[in-house]
């Protein structure tokens, strides 16, 4: 439990550091004058004041907020805007629109650094050996045994267990031509994958192949040089930030249930479960989360980045602000929108630690 909750606090410490110091250090970039840099919400615990800013924690960790010298907030309080050349509406369009988009920004550029760092020190990859070979199954008809290594499939090289996994899925009632080393000898195979239906990670249906073997508990570090690590760490950034957004599609369209949703709760629990395994694991998971998190900001939903970056737009297009009015009735569906959706995805994460889904 203990470290559960101290993993946590790590987790979303980083994470909400990171994406308001986006905030914070581009606003004064742009001149803008911050008066506030909170992590969390609600009553003060600390804090010192340095310069114009104060630095504080608060009593509720699950965000925080850069409160900038004329912003209209949440409160849509616009009582204290004087029109200086100091605060954030005195900025042009595009300032405004950097100042807004840096905190989700910091978010991919820190998950982007995490998972360079990660393949620099080195990923374990599973070998390209067989652990298990199951009856009824192509492997099995064609003799293959434990301890064998799956080398080639097709004249393709496999030196780990996803490519040839890789191969074997997109093959299914496809004959291959298999290269297995037994005892350091090789020799050929010839079997055709069994087609069977399996669920993807949006929970959506596919037809793979199967030959029927399980890997070995047997990992091997693959490090990367510098180079080929930032060509990985951007590649691997890209692909799950293109895997979040088409699940937030598919669950929008219907097209998967949103039971799948998790919340604060599931990921408590998952940052304990990585934190056992070791910083290399936390730090993947912080990426992962921060990700989400970068792209979650980005929808354009008032209350949240994308939502401020709307008004901006509309703004630059229309030439004069969105009306006060206007952005008041849109924060607040924002506000009952994100809100219903945290109940929601708590609901679920409740049901699944009570076994119910």
């Amino acid at each position: 439990m203990i470290v559960t909750i101290l993993s946590v606090v790590f987790v979303f410490s980083v994470l909400i550091i990171i994406h308001e110091w986006g905030h914070f250090i581009v606003a004064k970039r742009n001149g803008v004058k911050v008066e506030r840099f909170s992590i969390g919400f609600g009553p003060k615990l600390f804090g010192i004041t340095k310069g114009d800013t104060e630095y504080k924690v608060s009593l509720l960790p699950l965000g925080g907020y850069v409160k900038m010298a004329g912003l209209v907030d949440e409160s849509m309080d616009s009582e204290n805007i004087k029109g200086e050349p100091w605060e954030f509406n005195s900025k042009t369009v595009w300032q405004r629109l950097k100042i807004v988009s840096a905190g989700p920004v910091m978010n991919f550029v820190l998950a982007l650094f995490i998972f360079i760092g990660v393949y620099m020190v080195g990923v374990p990859v599973l070998t390209n050996q067989i652990g298990e070979v199951k009856e009824g199954y192509p492997a099995a008809g064609a003799n293959l045994q434990q301890g064998d290594k799956i080398v080639a499939i097709d004249g393709v090289r496999t030196k780990k267990w996803d490519e040839l996994v890789k191969i074997i899925y997109q093959s299914a009632d496809k004959e291959l031509a298999v290269t297995i080393e037994r005892d350091g000898e090789p020799f050929q195979v010839t079997l055709t994958p069994k087609s069977e239906t399996t669920n993807d990670v949006f929970g959506k249906e596919h037809n793979i192949g199967l030959i029927g073997i399980m890997p070995t508990s047997d990992f091997q570090t693959e490090k990367a040089n510098p180079f080929k690590a930032v060509w990985q760490g951007t590649e691997h950034t890209v692909k799950l930030t293109a895997m979040t957004y088409k699940g937030i599609f598919l669950l929008a369209t219907g097209q998967v249930s949103a039971k799948n949703l998790g919340g604060p709760l599931m990921i408590a629990q998952l940052a304990g479960k990585e934190a056992r395994r070791g910083m290399l694991s936390l730090f993947y998971f912080i990426a992962l989360i921060s990700i989400n998190l970068a792209v979650l900001n980005f929808l354009p939903i008032p209350i949240l980045d994308g939502g401020h970056a709307v008004f901006l737009i509309v703004e630059a297009i229309k030439g004069s602000p969105v009306s006060m009015k206007a952005q008041d009735l849109s924060q607040k569906i924002g506000l009952a929108l994100l809100l219903g959706l945290i109940v929601f995805a708590t609901y679920n994460d409740i049901l699944r630690f009570l076994g119910k889904s």
